[in-house]
């Protein structure tokens, strides 16, 4: 057997210092641009940190783990730190990331949150709500061909300060959730959650309103807008498969229905020509 005297050191990876352990990138998977996008967008935020995750390098100056985030350094122009490991065994790349990757939901557990998947599962259906409502901004990712803005993920601390932030307010958009999912399941728990999030959040209406509207909708209240039993009927379709409506459908039918119930405009059937209408907007 070999003898392989394996060492590591914190360093600074500059761009310039990231190029030059890339050109030994010659066993790793094909890159994912998306995963670098991710990356590059957490080192210009300043969430990047020094975990302890290493860049490793083989015996032969072959990089066997760390061509995202390396690639990530050279998009953002961003330095890192990082730890290196050095001198590694080539024939042990087959042994790296083999491990289950820690979820946020797995992260706010440790913090001791109780029902963190719902939490967790809540909290992403929020921040996809505010990108799936941003609308396709330019960015450097489309200049380099990547995916536009909308699909980049948001980090794991992202999420777990958001939650930490606002842990009431997400606590009871879930426990909303529950009861209604409880009465009939329409929805998912996650979706009406992060849907209740966005509205009191980002469009500044009452957990009281919000909260009525999904229990009308979910036959908890009684109905106050004829969109909302139009809504009902579309979902029981679709959770039935008699009209399976998609996600986007899905989607705009519970904004017109919302949009109906706070401007009183009383729909009797929801509709939707993408053509003629466009883009459908919460107000």
């Amino acid at each position: 057997m070999q003898n392989y005297s394996i060492n590591s050191q914190v360093m600074t990876i500059t761009p310039d210092l990231a190029k030059s352990i890339l050109q030994g990138n010659t066993m790793n998977r094909p890159l994912n641009s998306t995963t670098v996008l991710d990356y590059a967008t957490q080192m210009e935020k300043g969430l990047w940190k020094l975990n302890g995750e290493p860049i490793i390098i083989s015996t032969t100056g072959g990089l066997l783990d760390g061509q995202h985030r390396l690639e990530a350094v050279c998009l953002s122009g961003v330095p890192i730190k990082s730890v290196v490991i050095y001198n590694v065994d080539p024939d042990s790349f087959s042994t790296i990331d083999t491990g289950r990757i820690r979820t946020t939901g797995d992260m706010m557990a440790i913090e001791g949150i109780t029902n963190a998947a719902q939490k967790a599962s809540a909290v992403m259906a929020y921040f996809k709500m505010i990108r799936k409502n941003q609308g396709k901004t330019e960015t450097s990712s489309d200049i380099l061909g990547f995916r536009s803005a909308r699909s980049i993920k948001i980090s794991k601390k992202e999420m777990l300060d958001f939650y930490t932030n606002n842990s009431k307010l997400v606590d009871d958009c879930v426990s909303a959730a529950c009861a209604c999912v409880r009465k009939i399941h329409l929805i998912k728990i996650s979706a009406i959650a992060g849907y209740m999030l966005y509205l009191i959040l980002m469009k500044n209406h009452p957990f009281e309103k919000v909260q009525s509207f999904f229990n009308q909708v979910h036959q908890l209240e009684a109905e106050t807008d004829s969109s909302i039993t139009a809504l009902r009927t579309q979902l029981i379709r679709n959770i039935t498969k008699q009209h399976v409506l998609g996600n986007e459908l899905c989607h705009v039918y519970i904004t017109k229905a919302w949009n109906s119930f706070v401007t009183g405009k009383n729909l009797h059937t929801l509709s939707y020509n993408k053509t003629k209408e466009g883009t459908i907007q919460f107000v």
